[in-house]
């Protein structure tokens, strides 16, 4: 019915009873990014990785995330795509951004990825998903 404006009234009035449920909070970041307040979205949409069932699952990353604004130059980062082969095709055009702005990068894919990914140049290191990771090497959002 594209009511995002009501959705969001009704997910926030849910979020302020219960601020530590996280369906209440990611439904909000759904509303929030619908209405176009994309900072405000993508930043409640962290809580995806919250809660007892979280909408993605993750490795327990050891490092900390490169964080929004954050200097990668110098920095070992890992991409790491949390859902579909079509997600990590979407944003591979943010690998060289990141590599020209002095990251290592190694960019984590799906096996049948892996000769795609191999064009964004020898700098890039390709390693399957569920490879040890490199020593050194933060996530990146």
């Amino acid at each position: 019915m594209r009511r995002f404006d009501d959705a969001l009234e009704s997910f926030s009035a849910a979020a302020a009873i219960r601020p530590a449920a996280a369906t209440s909070q990611l439904h909000r970041a759904f509303a929030l990014l619908a209405l176009g307040r994309l900072r405000e979205g993508f930043d409640a949409y962290e809580w995806r990785r919250r809660g007892p069932k979280p909408f993605v699952s993750l490795p327990d990353f050891t490092k900390p995330e490169l964080g929004v604004g954050e200097d990668p130059r110098g920095k070992r980062v890992l991409l790491y795509g949390e859902q579909g082969l079509g997600d990590m095709i979407q944003f591979a055009r943010l690998v060289r951004p990141l590599a020209a702005k002095g990251a290592k990068v190694v960019l984590a894919v799906q096996p049948a990825l892996t000769s795609l990914f191999a064009s964004l140049g020898p700098d890039i290191a390709i390693a399957p998903p569920e490879a040890p990771l490199p020593p050194s090497t933060s996530p990146a959002r």
